[in-house]
């Protein structure tokens, strides 16, 4: 059973690497695998700017699959692509999560 966690975006930016990713701020904590193999905690993640992501905006939801971010490095915490097994689920904001 996947380990979904339902965090609100809270603040939207296009990083300026020619603003291929929209980094989301978040309301609560995702962890994520380090590099030296213990866990750290963020409140952002990085989505591809292309549809759905570039569609939504802070107070939007999103269902992150912790399962997933648990076992990925935060340098590897970028979702590309939305239509494989889903490490990030959009939600609008009147959904019924």
């Amino acid at each position: 059973m996947t380990n979904w966690k339902t965090c609100r975006i809270v603040n939207r930016r296009n990083e300026p690497d020619g603003n291929s990713w929209i980094r989301f701020d978040l309301d609560d904590y995702i962890s994520y695998r380090t590099h030296i193999g213990g866990t750290c905690n963020e409140k952002h993640i990085y989505c591809v700017n292309r549809s759905p992501f570039d569609d939504y905006c802070p107070g939007d939801y999103l269902e992150i699959d912790l399962d997933e971010t648990s076992s990925h490095s935060s340098s590897v915490r970028r979702v590309t692509n939305p239509t494989s097994t889903a490490l990030v689920r959009v939600q609008e904001q009147n959904s019924s999560l």
